[in-house]
């Protein structure tokens, strides 16, 4: 594809989508790590631009040595299939449960969320629902855990899509992403619009969910996660109504589609026409090394 573009004189813009994350890279290393060095990152540089997913993978980018223009917009929300009843806004009406939406992956956290679950001292009648898809192998493990421990109020069901998807949003109270790399985390986005209360880590690039207050941003600890979902537990019905508010007030002025949409084509008509680059992208300093901390 790199060959193709240069030879017809064409501008060359990638999209990583986490696939240059140190958790990815981590994976397989040796295999990735010797690609990195034979094509991977001769072809990255030639790129006319990066476009990264969050400020977090910026970062990760810049660490890698990579020199290019990067323009930082957020992935968007899909409501195509979301109900009116939820496009309206979020219901007070929400079942006592912890939503985990995802893939089942080891990455994502899931013993944690697990162990955690197992520690928290009073559920206050809540209950634990897991939806996602994985490999057979690693979500076999993830039932004998739940078995292992002997929690009887934790549902663990096959993922969810379309309309399904966002009444299990709206039906919960706290969603969870105890992830340990995400260059986005589209879930959480969701979440949010959805009116939950938020619950994730460090190494997501989710700051603002602690910034704005709208749940907790913890590092991978199991203590800390425990400590998290009981004090979400222990929200009062004013307190989570404000966040839930307040949620889906912020999600609906970051991540629907179109002036994400207007962004990307301010980026492209910027890269082939030329003129002062918009404000979301990024030009490396000379020998700059950054650190998501």
């Amino acid at each position: 594809m790199c060959r193709a573009a240069r030879a017809v004189g064409s501008k060359l813009v990638l999209s990583p989508h986490g696939a240059l994350e140190p958790w990815a890279f981590a994976s397989k290393g040796w295999k990735k790590r010797l690609a990195w060095r034979l094509y991977q990152k001769r072809e990255l540089d030639q790129a006319d631009l990066l476009i990264a997913n969050s400020e977090q993978e910026r970062i990760h980018l810049r660490n890698l040595g990579l020199a290019n223009p990067i323009a930082v917009i957020a992935n968007g929300i899909d409501l195509s299939d979301c109900p009116p009843d939820v496009l309206a806004g979020p219901s007070p009406s929400r079942d006592r449960a912890v939503l985990f939406l995802g893939r089942i992956d080891a990455k994502k956290g899931i013993p944690d969320l697990l162990h955690a679950w197992k520690a928290i001292g009073e559920r206050k009648g809540y209950a634990l629902r897991i939806h996602g898809y994985g490999d057979p192998g690693y979500e076999a493990s993830i039932r004998r855990e739940i078995e292992s421990l002997g929690l009887n109020d934790v549902a663990f069901a096959p993922a969810l899509f379309g309309a399904e998807k966002w009444r299990a949003y709206a039906n919960s109270r706290v969603f969870v992403l105890p992830s340990y790399s995400e260059n986005f985390g589209i879930t959480v986005a969701e979440a949010l619009y959805s009116g939950c209360v938020v619950i994730t880590t460090t190494a997501t690039p989710w700051r603002v969910v602690e910034e704005y207050r709208l749940g907790w941003v913890i590092p991978n600890d199991r203590e800390r996660l425990r400590d998290a979902l009981q004090a979400s537990i222990d929200l009062n019905e004013v307190e989570r109504r404000d966040i839930s508010l307040r949620a889906h007030h912020f999600a609906c002025e970051q991540f629907i589609w179109q002036p994400l949409v207007d962004r990307y084509r301010q980026t492209y008509e910027w890269l082939i026409v030329g003129g002062p680059a918009p404000e979301w992208v990024d030009f490396a300093s000379a020998g700059a090394i950054e650190c998501a901390s």
